[in-house]
């Protein structure tokens, strides 16, 4: 019975994140602004279901085995804030691991600025993003940086495996489609959408879709 019922929530909740998908997509084709939030309330959406699929498939963690019948807490009834926590945290380890691994490949240091501004080498201000892969949807990223706040950017992709993709987005490639790109005004942020099919890499923008897989580990756009 309870295995019915999760069922057909999950088969209602698919239904509609489909509709929600088909209107981003179709927003996007008419180069409507208001697809943007629509892509965050798909993402948030994700997110949830994210912690519900967790809660649900811990199941001998909802049991207490020195108090049989007793219910403990489980893994995803952790507060919102910690989740939080657990992303930035995230996002600092693979910042500081790619950070280092560009000091030893070139020595070359990209002091921060703030947050996840750097400065490279020719005084830009680079942004550095970073997003795990979705694991209810694999293959999809969301990424977001301080809107017009710097010039190029390297957007760190983590698969589910944890094998990090660098996308190096230079400073001409960022001027040229600029418009493109959707822009939060309530966040002041700049949002990034990246997908993965068929082994290449696509940034989603208004306008279409840019193969971006030659830029990938590519730094020197960026330093």
């Amino acid at each position: 019975m309870i295995e019915d019922n999760k069922s057909t929530m999950f088969t209602t909740l698919q239904s509609a994140r489909n509709k929600l998908e088909a209107r981003i997509v179709a927003a996007m084709q008419k180069d409507e602004k208001g697809w943007f939030d629509l892509c965050e309330r798909l993402h948030r959406g994700d997110k949830f279901l994210e912690q519900v699929q967790d809660l649900w498939s811990n199941d001998n963690s909802l049991l207490d085995t020195e108090h049989p019948g007793a219910i403990g807490k489980a893994p995803a009834e952790q507060s919102h804030e910690e989740d939080e926590e657990s992303a930035k945290s995230r996002g600092e380890r693979a910042r500081s691991e790619w950070l280092h691994a560009i000091s030893s490949r070139t020595g070359k240091s990209l002091p921060r600025i703030r947050g996840a501004l750097f400065r490279n080498s020719h005084g830009e201000t680079l942004g550095i993003a970073y997003s795990r892969e979705n694991s209810l949807r694999p293959g999809h990223w969301f990424l977001g940086l301080p809107g017009n706040k710097y010039q190029c950017a390297v957007l760190l992709c983590e698969t589910n495996i944890g094998k990090i993709k660098a996308i190096c987005l230079s400073k001409t490639f960022l001027a040229k489609y600029s418009t493109a790109f959707s822009t939060s005004k309530a966040w002041n942020q700049t949002k990034f959408n990246v997908v993965s099919r068929a082994n290449l890499m696509y940034l989603v923008l208004s306008t279409g879709e840019i193969d971006i897989t030659s830029y990938i580990d590519d730094y020197n756009n960026v330093l």
